[in-house]
């Protein structure tokens, strides 16, 4: 089995975002985004606000939530954009009151009876998984500490499709390192720090992922 990487995203929570700065102009005026088509038109509210690169890049910006999610297939995002374009963004915008960090990977582990392999890896035989309780598919969700964060690893049985590949079936795991900010730190420089260790995250999720599924190095 071998883990195709999907997507990666950098969540930055605050007290109070604003969506109605969320802009394409606003984008490359500040130098966060330049010379990128869009996909389809931005949405730009006061509650919700979107815009969406045909690079890979998406912006999506609520009152507690700005994400930027990078869904460039051709790499396993080691170098993605969205870490530093996610800083870029908070710089330009440091009176917001940031108050946590996400830093989240999505793969595909194809698998030609995933239900079955996740129930023989992780679920001991008893009562809940007998002839009469058949168990048809296993959904799961750890959680790690690891320096500065939560690492929560879930995984799924679903089907995925995409423009690149059509559709493929197998065990959706994701990685999710979140980071609370310390109130007494400077938001800004916290948010900074929490995004920087993306790299660090990154190679930790794939580490990890081969050895709670047990895959190939």
């Amino acid at each position: 089995m071998k883990l195709t990487m999907l997507k990666t995203n950098v969540v930055v929570t605050a007290s109070v975002h604003n969506p109605s700065v969320l802009h394409p102009e606003f984008l490359k005026s500040q130098g966060i985004v330049t010379g990128v088509d869009l996909v389809e038109p931005p949405i730009c509210t006061p509650a919700f606000a979107s815009v969406k690169y045909k690079n890979g890049l998406a912006f999506a910006v609520t009152a507690g939530r700005m994400d930027i999610t990078d869904t460039k297939l051709e790499s396993d995002f080691t170098s993605s954009e969205a870490p530093s374009v996610a800083i870029k963004y908070i710089q330009v915008l440091p009176h917001v009151r940031y108050t946590g960090v996400g830093i989240n990977f999505t793969g595909l582990i194809e698998c030609p009876a995933p239900g079955e392999f996740l129930i023989n890896k992780f679920l001991k035989p008893g009562d809940w998984n007998s002839d009469t309780l058949k168990v048809k598919d296993l959904n799961l969700k750890l959680s790690y500490d690891v320096p500065g964060a939560v690492f929560g690893f879930t995984c799924l049985v679903a089907k995925v499709s995409h423009p690149s590949f059509g559709d493929k079936y197998g065990i959706v795991v994701e990685g999710n390192y979140h980071t609370d900010l310390s109130k007494e730190a400077v938001p800004v420089e916290a948010s900074e720090q929490a995004i920087n260790l993306y790299r660090e995250r990154h190679t930790h999720f794939l580490d990890s992922t081969k050895r709670i599924m047990g895959l190939e190095s």
